[in-house]
């Protein structure tokens, strides 16, 4: 039986789009998805997207079940460099030096600023303005 979020990755997480062609670009870096999503979902859309390592809200199971609580930094704004951190431990300046970071949310913006090439993908108003102000890469997923 296919679960909830199986079933959601297969509707919405199509093949063949210009993002699976930009993460095949990629495919001999080390890729990570950083999200503010709850890790079970995030793991499997990376999976899914052929990316293996990935980080996200830690939920909590209490007996095989979510409590519906997290635990942990919030990968959100600047907790998605703190998490980035703590994953790459000592490798983190030396990764950061020479990095990738798409996005397409001004929420972003604290990890845009702190890698090397920083990526705006479909990204809402604010984030547009500010990534043409300081020149950087903007890309039309659509």
């Amino acid at each position: 039986m296919e679960s909830l979020s199986d079933a959601f990755i297969t509707q919405y997480i199509k093949p063949h789009t210009k993002a699976h062609s930009l993460i095949a670009k990629h495919k001999q870096d080390r890729c990570i998805v950083i999200s503010a999503t709850a890790d079970f979902l995030v793991r499997k859309i990376a999976k899914h997207l052929g990316i293996e390592e990935s980080i996200a809200v830690t939920c909590v199971l209490h007996n095989g079940i979510f409590s519906g609580k997290s635990e942990g930094i919030f990968s959100f704004q600047e907790g998605k460099i703190l998490r980035l951190r703590e994953y790459l431990k000592e490798d983190y300046d030396a990764l950061m030096q020479d990095s990738y970071f798409y996005t397409d949310s001004i929420n972003d913006l604290p990890l845009l600023e702190n890698v090397s090439k920083p990526v705006v993908c479909n990204g809402d108003a604010e984030l547009l303005r500010i990534a043409k102000q300081r020149g950087y890469a903007c890309v039309d997923l659509a």
